[in-house]
């Protein structure tokens, strides 16, 4: 019964994926992440990675994880996103969805929500080509890279679901307002 219930519920989420639904982020999740060092077409960086604290629509407080690189977001910032099924984010939206599902859950660690954040960076923006290769990289190294690659590792083939919180703008010069994932939201909160 569970999997029909979660399967109305995608398609409720998705028959108003049409509208645009106002996110509202928090803060990232203390505990839950950290900075990492990365490279994003051969230009380094310091993200904040992991878990990040969202409301959608005025719901209850959810946890999602970025799924692009390209924009920032900034605590209390508010900005109207499409939900939209993680297969609609790309050609590995799916993979990245079932990190998202499988492992999210069971984050209890910063390092464990930084490795979780490397591995859905890899998946979205090189296939999950690996850290050292491809336009995403990290010279992150030691158990954060060690876990982030048992995730990587694990995800090859798999398919699951979350959704894609797509924002409909990126602010004046084109750098605010990510694009999350989380779980499917509760019908009442969209």
């Amino acid at each position: 019964m569970k999997g029909k219930i979660l399967y109305v519920s995608i398609l409720t989420v998705a028959a108003a994926a049409s509208q645009a639904i106002t996110l509202t982020f928090h803060n990232v999740v203390g505990g839950k992440s950290q900075a990492v060092n990365v490279s994003t077409g051969g230009n380094g960086h310091q993200f904040m990675a992991g878990a990040m604290d969202i409301t959608l629509g005025g719901g209850p407080h959810v946890e999602a994880y970025c799924v692009d690189l390209l924009h920032s977001v900034s605590n209390g910032n508010s900005y109207n996103v499409n939900v939209k099924p993680m297969s609609m984010q790309g050609p590995y939206g799916d993979r990245a969805a079932w990190l998202f599902q499988t492992y999210a859950p069971a984050v209890d660690t910063s390092e464990k929500g930084a490795a979780l954040q490397l591995a859905i960076w890899d998946v979205v923006s090189d296939g999950g080509d690996g850290f050292g290769a491809g336009w995403f990289q990290t010279s992150e190294t030691g158990s954060l890279l060690s876990q982030a690659q048992t995730y990587l590792n694990a995800s090859i083939g798999q398919s699951g679901s979350a959704y894609w919180l797509e924002a409909t703008g990126h602010g004046e010069h084109n750098d605010r307002n990510q694009n999350l994932m989380t779980t499917v939201p509760e019908p009442s909160s969209i």
